[in-house]
């Protein structure tokens, strides 16, 4: 399998799990321009949250990631 083949599946899966009504939820992965159209419509979205990690250490965790940081 070449690499685009394997970048046109890992977007092309879907993922699905019933909740406690029976119903499906079908999640996949963003491609990378439906990102940028998200990241468009919620400007608010800017900035950090932070959290406590279960030591008790401050965490800021971006609100959006950079796209193509973790991938």
């Amino acid at each position: 399998m070449t690499p685009s083949d394997e970048r046109l599946q890992r977007y092309s899966r879907i993922e699905r799990e019933a909740d406690a009504l029976g119903r499906l939820i079908g999640v996949h992965r963003l491609k990378t321009s439906q990102q940028f159209k998200i990241e468009e419509m919620t400007p608010a979205l800017d900035g950090t949250t932070t959290l406590t990690d279960k030591d008790g250490a401050e965490v800021k965790i971006p609100r959006r990631r950079v796209v193509g940081q973790f991938e």
